[in-house]
């Protein structure tokens, strides 16, 4: 970026757009032990399946927590 910069081909407009960007370091991310899922996810899985499978088991239970606060209204 310094290089760009110094040989014109890079602007401040540029540079803020650049350090305004998200980059992946600072992506919050969560992390499970595998211990705690042990029994609970397929051992065959690879790891984006793994990802998919509680992805989808937390939107599961959310939209069973939803159901419950509808139900008991």
């Amino acid at each position: 970026m310094h290089k760009a910069y110094t040989a014109g081909e890079l602007d401040r407009d540029g540079i803020d757009a650049i350090m305004s960007e998200e980059k992946a370091n600072q992506r919050e991310t969560v992390k499970i032990p595998a211990d705690r899922l042990k029994g609970k996810i397929p051992g065959s899985f690879n790891e984006q399946q793994r990802q998919d499978f509680i992805v989808k088991a937390v939107e599961h239970y959310h939209r069973y927590l939803q159901k419950q606060r509808e139900n008991a209204r």
